[in-house]
């Protein structure tokens, strides 16, 4: 309980200066600060909330007076920076979130631009995609064995249609196939 101050050396250099730890009826109710050595609040941990709800942890990052990171256990997390890079599954990320390993979600996924494949990405347990448009932009020439085409419908070795950028092929297991275009549905 109450206030103190605590700085912090390493064989003579400064380090960090813990500057209020407070365990009060104000919000936030515990709080520990670290500033560097111009006063300057770099980071800290905190309990939010007061009484019965005083629970939720708080870690925050500061750039000079700018919050660039902010977790909480209970409520809005974010990371705000100009080049801020995020790995979960690696240590040098190369985009703004770069994950190596398997996502999961539960919910839709929305972009706001494109998705790109690496060439051997497979989607087949996707239910459904809606867009405005799909655009798959392989060239590679469709022909009865052909498996670098843009798009197929049905399985390698059985009946399936493909279409590349110009040709729309019906195939059967290896082989070319008579294309069926029936304006009343059926077989």
């Amino acid at each position: 309980t109450g206030s103190f101050n605590h700085l912090i050396m390493d064989d003579g250099e400064f380090i960090a200066n813990i500057i209020s730890a407070k365990d009060t009826d104000e919000s936030p109710s515990a709080q520990i600060n670290l500033k560097d050595a111009d006063n300057n609040s770099i980071a800290g941990l905190a309990r939010l909330g007061s009484g019965g709800n005083a629970h939720i942890g708080q870690l925050f990052l500061r750039d000079n007076a700018n919050l660039k990171v902010q977790i909480k256990a209970s409520g809005d997390s974010y990371f705000n920076g100009s080049s801020v890079q995020v790995g979960i599954g690696n240590s040098s990320p190369g985009k703004e979130l770069d994950v190596t390993g398997e996502i999961r979600a539960s919910g839709d996924i929305t972009a706001n631009g494109n998705i790109v494949g690496d060439g051997a990405t497979d989607i087949s347990s996707i239910d459904e995609i809606t867009a405005d448009r799909i655009r798959l932009t392989s060239t590679t020439d469709a022909s009865a064995t052909s498996t670098g085409h843009a798009f197929q419908s049905g399985p390698t070795n059985g009946a399936n249609i493909i279409i590349n950028g110009n040709e729309v092929m019906a195939r059967n297991n290896g082989s070319t196939a008579i294309l069926f275009i029936n304006p009343d549905g059926g077989n």
